[in-house]
Formats: structure tokens, sequence, C-alpha cells
């Protein structure tokens, strides 16, 4: 917030300086040098936060599949050995790491399904689908 917001000229630094030291209870040089490295690097909070939610989105399916053989260990130990593979090859290790302890994609038709499911959803919560149709 403060990273989009000091880009786009809505907050001063001293404002941002303070907002950290109020809001989020830094200490005063913390959060000079935290505003600065987000002055520096406009577009690093954002690219975090996205990497932040694709992992988590990641897991969830991970999940899915492995069902009650899922563990937090599997996850995290191959997100930490290869954590600087851009998501999709991230992917596509799980994919790999699944298979070799047995377990594999869900066939096309379950995930055509579940996606027409999720589209009708979206639809409904838009109002651009009614019970009627």
């Amino acid at each position: 917030m403060i990273n989009l917001k000091l880009s786009r000229g809505e907050m001063a630094y001293d404002e941002a300086v303070d907002m950290l030291v109020k809001e989020a209870g830094m200490s005063k040089e913390g959060a000079v040098m935290e505003v600065q490295g987000s002055t520096l690097t406009l577009g690093y909070p954002p690219s975090y936060f996205l990497g932040k939610r694709l992992i988590l989105q990641l897991r969830v399916n991970i999940k899915r599949r492995m069902g009650k053989r899922f563990s937090e260990r599997f996850c995290h130990d191959v997100i930490a050995a290869n954590g600087e593979l851009p998501i999709a090859l991230l992917r596509e290790l799980f994919d790999m790491k699944l298979a070799e302890i047995g377990i594999s994609w869900p066939s096309l038709l379950v995930q055509l399904c579940s996606l027409t499911v999720q589209h009708s959803r979206f639809l409904f919560q838009q109002g651009r689908l009614s019970r009627e149709t």
C-alpha cells in the first residue's frame, strides 16, 4: 500500500515513515529503511504479494491432489529447495514429484467439470446467470 501510494504521489515520504511507526510498530530507523527501499524498488511489494498468492494457490492444488497424503513438509521442502523457479516450472516440478509417489493429475474431464462449476458460480455472483438459466 505504501509503495503504491508513494509511486502515485498520494503519500509523502515522511507520512509513509510515520505510518510504519504507528501502524506496524516499527522503529523510526527501520521505517526509514523500509520506505527508502520502497522508493528504490517500486514494483517489489506487489510482485512479492503476487508470488505469495500463486504459491498459496499452488499449495491448495497440491493439497487437493494429495488428499489425506498431503504434507506441509512435502510442500515446504519442494518449494524451499526450488523457490527461485518461476511458478510454472514449480508446478511442473510438483507434477514430477507427485508422479514419483504415484499421484497423477485428475482426468481432463474432471478438470473441465471443475472449471465449468467455478465459471458458473462466477457468472451467478456477477448477476450474469440466474437460477432459471
